[in-house]
């Protein structure tokens, strides 16, 4: 159906109706969905699902199951966290952070371990960010150097995946 077949259903609908005003408004929707459209893609776009990913492997991998692919549902979780005021840098803080606490690396009666599904859902993320799991352990004490090889990493981490926003 074309915009002329609407115009004309909508006088046949209501007689009164003006033609030209029906063009108008249906122009005006058909800009502003475009515009919706392109907004939603630019927004998708800008999300850094693949080095969100990334970072948690390398936070994580060696003591939490690492992410080996990257599907629409996790996307969708990620997109989640973004709209509910989340950002990158709060993802790779709670990666560090889940990696480093005791419970939920499987030092609990369960031996039950998070995961990144676990650890991308908005509740779970802010409940992380509080220290809602217990706090994380504390660093190892550094044997033959001066620094602190987990800081470095953190920092590591948040360099090569900053994305604005």
């Amino acid at each position: 159906m074309d915009m002329q077949e609407f115009v004309q259903g909508c006088m046949e609908c209501d007689p009164r109706s003006d033609p030209d005003r029906a063009y108008e408004l249906l122009r005006a929707g058909a800009e502003l969905g475009k515009a919706i459209l392109k907004q939603r893609e630019k927004s998708k776009a800008a999300i850094p699902y693949q080095q969100i990913a990334d970072a948690y492997n390398v936070s994580c991998g060696k003591v939490l199951p690492r992410v080996t692919k990257l599907t629409d549902k996790r996307k969708r979780a990620i997109r989640t966290c973004m709209a509910q005021g989340f950002t990158a840098e709060d993802l790779y803080t709670a990666f560090n952070r889940a990696a480093s606490t005791p419970f939920l690396t499987g030092k609990n009666e369960r031996g039950w371990t998070a995961n990144f599904d676990f650890i991308i859902k908005p509740d779970n993320l802010q409940k992380i960010l509080e220290g809602a799991y217990g706090s994380a352990a504390p660093a190892a004490p550094a044997e033959d150097h001066s620094y602190n090889l987990d800081l470095l990493v953190s920092h590591a981490i948040k360099i090569c995946f900053r994305v604005k926003m």
